[in-house]
């Protein structure tokens, strides 16, 4: 029973590597075609979204950030690229939208802090928390993600609207990263 346990173990976990994988990777194993590769990642972009939508989104209240944390280690699970994403609240704390803000490589995206500005203004968004992964899983913040908080920061205070958090995702994990600069 113990030896059954560790193969569906191995086996869970291998599923989540193959499905985590981008084409490129999935066409370098023996056997799997490009077509095959495409699939998988539409599989896993599905699983995504069904994870996303059975926890969903209109329901997610800025009440506790580890519930927004939460969230986004779901949301970027399987992206393979950073990608940036501003979460807009209304007055009653509910996620009113997830705005896309840019995609980069594996190693870096561009924040475009002018798109998530005005992007808050035309939304109307009370709160405001700006997020990006590290598909490598490495839960360490370089020097230019806080300084783009520190921007984020003071640009948001001009305009009056609250800036609550940037969130950096690695993994299963993630960090506040404003809340660790005012530590």
């Amino acid at each position: 029973s113990a030896s059954f346990y560790n193969e569906r173990q191995k086996a869970a976990v291998s599923l989540d590597k193959v499905l985590e994988a981008d084409i490129g990777a999935l066409i370098q194993v023996k056997g799997i075609k490009e077509a095959s590769a495409l699939y998988l990642n539409i599989i896993c972009g599905a699983v995504r979204r069904y994870v996303m939508l059975k926890n969903t989104e209109r329901d997610l209240c800025l009440r506790d950030i580890s519930d927004v944390g939460n969230y986004l280690v779901n949301y970027y699970t399987g992206i393979t690229v950073e990608k940036v994403v501003a979460l807009l609240f209304d007055s009653q704390n509910r996620l009113d939208r997830i705005i896309n803000v840019s995609s980069g490589d594996a190693s870096e995206a561009y924040v475009d802090i002018q798109k998530i500005l005005r992007d808050s203004i035309i939304w109307e968004a009370s709160f405001v928390i700006v997020a990006h992964n590290h598909p490598n899983g490495e839960l360490l913040p370089s020097s230019e993600d806080y300084m783009v908080t520190q921007k984020l920061c003071q640009v948001f205070s001009l305009m009056k609207i609250n800036f609550v958090e940037h969130i950096l995702v690695a993994g299963n994990k993630f960090m506040r990263l404003k809340h660790s600069m005012e530590l």
